[in-house]
C-alpha cells in the first residue's frame, strides 16, 4: 500500500493524508480548489484530484501517458507532465480538457520539472543524461526547446522495447565529436549505421527502423570520442 504524507516542516511531524493502491509518483497542489494533482503509475495513467479540505480522491483524466513522472503550472494555468520511458514533455489545459500535447521530445528521462514565471521558462532534469533542458514557452504557443550542453556522455535505454517495427535512441555529448552508432545482430554482424558523423556536444534522438529485419535481441552500440557504450534491445513482431 503506497501512501501520502503531509510534512509540518515546524516540527517535522508527519500525516497519512490517503493511501494508494497504486504508486503516486508526482503531485502539484492546486491552490485556487485547495486539491493535490497526483499522478499514478497504474493501467492508463490517471491524473488524481485530492480535495484537501473533504479528504475526496476524485479521477479527473486518464491519460495513457507512459510513465508520468512530474507536475508543474505555468502562469496561465496549464499543466506539464513528463514521461520518463517516453522522454517528452505534454501539455494539458488547466481544467485537463485539452491534451496532452507533446510540446518537447528527446530528453533523457526526465524526472523533474519546474516553471520559472520571470523568464516563461520550464526547466526539466534528465536522469539518464544529469543534465538540465530549458523549455522557453512564448506568448503565441510556439515551443521550442534550448538545452544545456551535456556534462557527460551517456547512451540511453531504446524505447519502446521490444519495439515492432521502430524504436528511439537517445543519446548525448558534452563536446564536438566524432560519433557512430551502430546496430548488430547477436552474431555481431552489423546490420544497421545509425549514425556515422561529427557531432556538436548535445542531446540526440535517433530513430531505428527494423522493418527488414527479423525478431530477435539486437545491441546497439555508441562510439564517441574515448566514450562507448553498448546496449541491448529487442525486435519483437
Amino acid at each position: 500500500m503506497q501512501r501520502l504524507f503531509r510534512i509540518n516542516l515546524n516540527d517535522n511531524s508527519s500525516t497519512i493524508l490517503r493511501s494508494f493502491n497504486s504508486v503516486p509518483v508526482g503531485n502539484y497542489y492546486e491552490e485556487i480548489n485547495n486539491r493535490l494533482i497526483v499522478l499514478t503509475l497504474v493501467n492508463g495513467a490517471p491524473i488524481l484530484g485530492y480535495d484537501l479540505a473533504n479528504n475526496i480522491l476524485d479521477t479527473i483524466r486518464i491519460t495513457n501517458i507512459n510513465d508520468p513522472d512530474a507536475i508543474c503550472t505555468d502562469s496561465s494555468g496549464n499543466y506539464y507532465i513528463t514521461s520518463f520511458s517516453d522522454n517528452v514533455v505534454y501539455r494539458f489545459t488547466s481544467d485537463f480538457s485539452i491534451g496532452p500535447e507533446i510540446i518537447s521530445s528527446g530528453h533523457g528521462g526526465p524526472s523533474g520539472i519546474g516553471y520559472n514565471e520571470r523568464d516563461n521558462i520550464l526547466g526539466i532534469t534528465n536522469y539518464n543524461f544529469n543534465s538540465i533542458d530549458l523549455i522557453e514557452l512564448d506568448p503565441n504557443s510556439v515551443y521550442y526547446r534550448v538545452s544545456t550542453t551535456p556534462n557527460n556522455y551517456a547512451l540511453s535505454q531504446n524505447f519502446p522495447n521490444p519495439f515492432n517495427p521502430a524504436t528511439t535512441i537517445n543519446y548525448q555529448i558534452p563536446e564536438r565529436s566524432f560519433v557512430t552508432l551502430k546496430a548488430y545482430d547477436v552474431l555481431g554482424n552489423e546490420v544497421a549505421t545509425l549514425i556515422n558523423d561529427e557531432k556538436p556536444a548535445g542531446s540526440y534522438e535517433v530513430s531505428f527502423d527494423a522493418s527488414s529485419l527479423p525478431s530477435g535481441v539486437y545491441f546497439y552500440k555508441l562510439h564517441a570520442g574515448s566514450f562507448t557504450e553498448t546496449k541491448k534491445m529487442i525486435l519483437l513482431r
